[in-house]
This record gives structure tokens, sequence and C-alpha cells, in this order.
């Protein structure tokens, strides 16, 4: 039975870069979704209600960036992977919402498929089949 690596000294290169391009589009969606939505979502018009709701999608930003971060700076490896379920799910939602634009829809897609594909490789790590994050490996 190969032993279980919890914590790495650090992740493969790609999922660092990707995280930080993950991190880059957090940032950008919070901070034009926190201050103007209805540039975003057209015709949504303005008022109290869409004001909410600009708080609410920028807190979901917010919200999968910081864990994102701290599976970064923790090296973690199960809390990289629920950044990245967290991650999958927001596509999810705006995969659903991205109907009416093939560019946005093929965007969510490609992020998609490379945010499944980083969850199985950090469960392959997790479980030790991944030599270079096994103790006999390193």
């Amino acid at each position: 039975m190969r032993p279980l690596v919890p914590t790495v000294a650090r992740f493969p290169l790609v999922i660092v870069l990707f995280s930080c391009v993950i991190l880059l589009i957090n940032a950008f969606g919070f901070f034009n979704f926190f201050t103007n939505l209805s540039e975003f979502v057209p015709g949504i018009g303005a008022g109290h209600a869409v004001d909410q709701l600009s708080y609410m999608v920028a807190g979901r930003q917010l919200g999968g960036a910081l864990v994102l971060l701290f599976a970064l700076f923790y090296k973690d490896v199960r809390i990289m992977q629920l950044a990245w379920v967290i991650a999958i799910i927001r596509e999810l939602v705006d995969l659903s919402l991205a109907s009416n634009s093939a560019g946005m829809f093929w965007f969510v897609i490609v992020l998609l498929v490379a945010e499944v594909a980083t969850v199985v490789y950090l469960e392959r790590v997790a479980r030790g089949k991944i030599a270079k994050y096994t103790a006999t490996g390193q």
C-alpha cells in the first residue's frame, strides 16, 4: 500500500501558474462585479437588488480566491483539491450562464477541463502514486 501524501514541499509549477491565472481572473471578477455588475450583465439595470446581487457575485469570486491562496501557502494537497472543486463548481454555474456567448462558452469549457485535470493529478499526488511526492521519492 502506498503512503498518503498530506502535504508537499511545493506544488508542480504548472499548477502554481494555473492557480495564478485563476487568481487573476478572480481578482478581475471581484473588482468589476463589486463595482459595476450592470456593465457585465446587459439589461440588468440598477437598484438595491442589483447592488445585493453584485455583492454576492463579488463574494463568490473572493471566497474561491481566498481558499486557493490558502491552499498555495499551506501546501496541503486536500485543501488544494478543495480549492479546485470550488473552482469547478463556479465554472459549472458560469457555463450555465454563458450559453449566449460562444467565446465565453469555450473559455469556460477549457477552464473546466484544466481544473478537472488538476484535481485528478492532485488525487494521484495525495495517494502517493507520483514518486517525487512520496517520502521514498524525495
